[in-house]
């Protein structure tokens, strides 16, 4: 059985790098800092996950993620944010994400949700 694959999305490096500590062991892990190069591996690296922050510095995290819904509307989204409330003025109610987590987060019970997300995740698919 393949590993999970999991798209890390973050115009800090540091995170990226946080990111793909925390789940290299469980998950193949890619990270791009872009919009554009988020998108451009959707196709290419075929993630099931993608962790994606709301503030890039090409495009917002909404917009990525109605190209990514637009793309394979099954991918689980896992939104980074650090605002209180992102879905007020959005079009999340169309373009759901599958898990929207607060900044600053806690590393162990990010690596938790997203278990048990990836968990129901292959569930729903093979079943």
């Amino acid at each position: 059985m393949r590993k999970c694959r999991l798209l890390c999305v973050d115009d800090q490096a540091g995170i990226r790098i946080l990111l793909g500590e925390i789940f290299k062991n469980d998950y193949d892990v890619l990270s791009v800092g872009t919009g554009a190069e988020a998108i451009e591996m959707i196709n290419d690296f075929r993630p099931d996950v993608v962790i994606l922050d709301m503030k890039l510095q090409d495009m917002d995290g909404e917009e990525v993620l109605k190209n990514i819904r637009r793309i394979n509307e099954s991918i689980c989204v896992v939104i980074l944010t650090g605002y209180d409330d992102i879905t007020q003025n959005s079009d999340f109610d169309v373009f759901k994400p599958d898990m929207i987590v607060q900044k600053p987060f806690d590393v162990f019970e990010l690596k938790e949700e997203i278990n048990l997300l990836m968990t129901e995740y292959f569930v729903v698919v093979a079943g």
